[in-house]
């Protein structure tokens, strides 16, 4: 099959447009159309400015931009045709006066990484496979903007890479000894650790897929999401190489695929469902001989469970940042948009435990099920818990206790089924730990609760 795109992306600060002078390449230069993007880029919370570019599926930004809201330092030698970006201490006013026979490159300062724990995340950093951590598959579980590249040695040079990507949400790695892996804006599992990755309301979010573990093999509905272009690939396995690409497209209007297992999945602007889930196959047993014996009296009827309307103005807690206030975790709101999303949550007003958010409905309702979606800021989402009702001014009862939800990903949701046949008027979520560390303030994207 031919494929029809990929591009190494070699990094967040290579696949940028320099707003340097680019005149003595002239003779060289080719002529692409590129689009103007609507796209809203944020860096550190800050809203770049200058336009941005789509091009094959990539995003383009003015790289002197980038560095200025990074702190970093920019240069170019027009002598040797060379962008330099540093941290603002190893550069001076103006580019040292180097013997140009060669460029010498500063060697940073080594700090021992010490051996991973299999039981615990990886944290992000550059780690040697083989000594640091063993050979394998692995998942990285990132958000906004994550990155990670492998290196065949520790040079440095565009030419040691031989895959890397920017990612949203999760991205599958394969290592081999002797290699050299760098991340950054994520953590990262064993694949014998790693969490199963699940849709929302049915829909797999952009990110990578391993096809027979966290998605079924079969037909699936490829839906862009916005005015961006949206990418899609099926990969045979996650070395992240050309090679290993079955197939990949470019596409702007709704999209048909098909997995099997064994298979990779990575799409990004876009989400993916099953197509037509009425068909998915089912099992069908023989008929078994009608009994001569009375029939059985009919079953009571099981109550009807919906989702339940949750009155905005009903809504409280024990304190609320002065953005991300308590309502927003009712109005129903799954952004796309992962700053977006960010402030449609509710926070808590600090970083003390515990954390409380209520909701008061109409009259006494029996709820059965519940479900909480993380933010973007997936370390701050709830890791202990207690789900509890109340009736006017009584005491709080606990229906549902959870000591360990299982690791978070930005814009996961997670339902709970509970055993509750007592109707009452109040329902809170009483927090007491998160993800991260105990500096993290509480936030929860969304909270939906089922009953009747």
């Amino acid at each position: 099959m031919r494929i029809k795109l990929k591009f190494f992306v070699l990094g967040f600060l290579i696949a940028t447009v320099l707003s340097f002078s680019l005149t003595s390449f002239a003779d060289s230069m080719t002529i692409i159309k590129v689009f103007r993007n609507s796209v809203k880029i944020y860096l550190n919370n800050i809203q770049m400015t200058s336009d941005n570019f789509s091009f094959e599926g990539h995003t383009y930004v003015k790289l002197r931009e980038v560095c200025e809201k990074l702190n970093k330092d920019i240069s170019y030698d027009e002598r040797t045709k060379t962008v330099f970006i540093n941290n603002p201490s190893l550069v001076g006013d103006s580019i040292p006066d180097y013997d140009y026979d060669y460029v010498p490159i500063p060697i940073p300062i080594q700090i021992p990484v010490p051996k991973v724990i299999a039981n615990d995340p990886i944290e992000s950093g550059m780690y040697k496979v083989g000594g640091d951590l063993p050979a394998g598959e692995y998942l990285l579980l990132g958000s906004a903007m994550s990155y990670y590249q492998i290196t065949k040695d520790s040079s440095g040079t565009l030419k040691s890479i031989i895959s890397n990507d920017t990612f949203n949400n999760t991205r599958y790695i394969t290592l081999e000894n002797g290699q050299y892996l760098e991340f950054s804006e994520a953590k990262m599992f064993p694949i014998e650790k790693a969490p199963i990755i699940s849709p929302v309301d049915g829909k797999y979010q952009e990110g990578m897929y391993k096809v027979g573990r966290d998605i079924e093999a079969g037909e699936y509905i490829a839906m862009p999401v916005g005015k961006t272009t949206s990418y899609i690939e099926v990969s045979k396995n996650s070395n992240g190489t050309l090679n290993s690409i079955i197939t990949n497209d470019i596409f702007r209007t709704k999209k048909y695929i098909t997995i099997k297992n064994g298979q990779y999945i990575k799409f990004t602007g876009c989400y993916i469902q099953y197509n037509n889930f009425s068909n998915m196959p089912t099992l069908v047993s023989e008929p078994e001989p009608e009994s001569e014996s009375e029939p059985e009296p009919s079953p009571t009827p099981s109550p009807n469970i919906s989702k339940l309307y949750v009155d905005k103005t009903k809504v409280c807690s024990s304190g609320n940042h002065q953005d991300r206030i308590a309502t927003r975790a009712f109005d129903g709101i799954y952004a796309q948009d992962r700053f977006q999303y960010f402030h449609d949550s509710w926070q808590a007003a600090n970083y003390t435990k515990p954390q409380w958010i209520s909701c008061e409905f109409e009259k006494s309702t029996i709820v059965t099920k519940y479900a909480i979606c993380s933010s973007s800021y997936y370390d701050s989402t709830p890791t202990k818990w207690l789900f509890q009702g109340r009736n006017n001014n009584g005491d709080w009862i606990t229906i549902d206790t959870i000591n360990k939800q299982s690791k978070w990903i930005a814009s996961q949701k997670c339902t709970f089924d509970i055993n509750n046949i007592t109707a009452y008027k109040y329902y809170r979520i009483y927090v007491t730990d998160v993800q991260g560390t105990y500096d993290y303030p509480v936030i929860i994207g969304e909270i939906e609760m089922y009953g009747y």
